[in-house]
């Protein structure tokens, strides 16, 4: 059991794949006495779990809140995903901590490998779905054409449903509108993109800026400005002994690296600017917009 537990907080909270889980355990069974597992065996724990997920009879209730997604992978084939959480549930999160959702706690409604995803065919899933669990009270999607079809095929039978555009992505869609118009700005992710191949495995790799794929950088941006303001402080303080004993040769060290995105410290200003009002209107959106139309739907 104790072996399981941390073989699933490795891969849920450090993303580790089952090769890397396995080398961890190696090198823990030095200090500990732990097994190791074979990665073969760690990934059917795994497959053991997602299918248990899967199979567990999910409640019924008239309070669910959907979140559906699709996914690509390397094939033509693409994958819908419905995930769901009670509107109680929700509420009692948002005040108590207001952070935004985790993955433990949501849970898997759905999971369909579909040759298409047309619209009539999701509206025939969520039929299905709401047969068993019961119909929402609201479906968050990012208005992909033939998600917004599908639900709205859906919403004909049951109008009094609650359709959302998800606020992270309708921001991404604006940054990257923006960002198209604004050359710095485009450059700035560009650089923020470039930088973890460059000092990878070397000792500046603790100033590494974040991984994101190129398709979804634009819902990183606060992860990359955030980044840029803590390497702008770093630098600020002048002490570079974590590169290098000699101050000189560790100053050398970072702007041989950094040198061109110090460039971008006049727009820093700006870009935070954005990220507040952005985090102040996804705040306001969670809190007060959701809830109220929550609220005006069960009164």
């Amino acid at each position: 059991r104790q072996q399981s537990q941390c073989i699933r907080e490795l891969f849920l909270f450090l993303s580790k794949v089952q090769r890397g889980i396995e080398r961890n355990f190696y090198l823990f069974s030095q200090f500990l006495s732990l097994p190791t597992p074979d990665f073969r065996t760690i990934r059917q724990w795994f497959l053991k779990l997602g299918l248990f997920e899967l199979q567990t009879q999910k409640e019924q209730r008239d309070d669910w809140l959907f979140i559906i997604d699709t996914t690509f992978g390397h094939s033509p084939k693409q994958c819908l995903l419905i995930l769901g959480i009670p509107y109680q549930k929700w509420l009692q999160k948002l005040q108590s901590d207001g952070a935004q959702l985790q993955y433990h706690d949501v849970q898997v409604l759905s999971l369909n490998v579909l040759e298409s995803t047309k619209g009539t065919i999701l509206a025939s899933i969520l039929h299905d779905l709401t047969s068993i669990v019961g119909q929402p009270l609201q479906i968050i999607s990012d208005h992909g054409p033939d998600l917004i079809k599908g639900i709205k095929l859906h919403r004909k039978e049951h109008p009094d449903i609650i359709s959302t555009y998800d606020f992270t992505h309708q921001v991404a869609l604006w940054f990257k509108e923006k960002a198209s118009q604004d050359t710095r700005f485009r450059n700035f992710l560009a650089e923020c993109s470039s930088i973890p191949s460059k000092i990878n495995r070397t000792n500046l790799s603790f100033l590494m800026a974040p991984r994101a794929k190129s398709a979804s950088r634009y819902h990183n941006v606060d992860i990359f400005i955030n980044w840029a303001l803590k390497l702008f402080n770093y630098w600020s303080k002048q002490d570079f002994s974590l590169l290098d004993p000699v101050p000189s040769r560790g100053r050398k060290k970072f702007l041989s690296q950094f040198h061109s995105l110090l460039r971008y410290e006049p727009e820093l200003d700006t870009y935070s600017g954005i990220l507040f009002v952005y985090n102040g209107s996804q705040t306001t959106l969670n809190s007060k917009w959701f809830t109220s139309q929550i609220r005006y739907r069960l009164a």
